[in-house]
């Protein structure tokens, strides 16, 4: 509305300088004020115009943004919430027959399903590949059914803690050491089991070798699950 009213101020002071014109009978000193006036008001109005048309624009295009990212937003609200529903009712309908390591990962061995941290089931299909990280570095890692990475099967617990006990490491502080489980799932691509609970430790005390054993537990179930399922 404001575009419109200066857009007519413009044409109506531009008529202005047109009628100056007439009035050069009148004298020059009538002329030029009345002249340097109407170019004035007229610029100016059509400065503001033109500055109205820019805001209108501008606001337009905000507000598509605005409304496309509420959309994109309230969609990933909606995948959120289903996603949210989906993993409660596997929750809820869940039951483990076996206890690996008490509210940190336990299976269910007869519909493959497992469940990890107490708070995420997932089966073991929809399993792609597992890693063994210790801080920033991959220890071990493998498909379904596949051998560890490095020649260590999963044959057992000791597979994992022989070859790190058994080399010569320098004393290190290790404050990350988890499994990495990558998934089929778009909603949760990656899964950990976390298995340092205190924050950190280092890798020449007892509790880093209960760390290897409850890791190499669990990736042997992992193995053996899949195995049995039939992945």
């Amino acid at each position: 509305m404001k575009r419109k009213i200066y857009y007519g101020l413009s044409i109506f002071f531009g008529l202005g300088i047109i009628g100056s014109f007439s009035q050069l009978q009148l004298g020059m000193e009538q002329f030029v004020p009345n002249l340097v006036m109407s170019l004035l008001l007229s610029g100016l109005f059509l400065w503001l115009a033109k500055r109205e048309e820019k805001r209108s624009i501008s606001g337009r295009t905000n507000k598509h943004k605005t409304e496309t990212k509420f959309k994109n937003t309230e969609s990933q609200s909606k995948n959120n919430e289903t996603q949210s529903k989906k993993v409660n009712k596997k929750l809820n309908v869940y039951e483990p027959t076996h206890i690996i390591l008490k509210r940190i990962f336990d299976i269910n061995k007869d519909t493959g399903d497992i469940r990890l941290m107490n708070k995420e089931v997932i089966n073991i299909k929809e399993i792609t590949s597992y890693e063994l990280v210790q801080n920033d570095n991959v220890v071990s890692k493998g498909g379904l059914g596949a051998s560890v990475a490095g020649g260590l099967l999963f044959g057992g617990i000791g597979a994992i803690v022989g070859s790190q006990v058994g080399a010569k490491h320098t004393r290190q502080k290790i404050s990350i050491f988890r499994i990495k489980l990558i998934t089929t799932d778009f909603n949760r691509p990656v899964l950990y089991v976390d298995l340092l609970p205190l924050g950190k430790m280092y890798t020449d005390t007892i509790m880093y070798k209960t760390t290897l054993e409850k890791a190499d537990k669990v990736l042997s179930v992992l193995y053996n699950l899949s195995s049995d399922i039939k992945v």
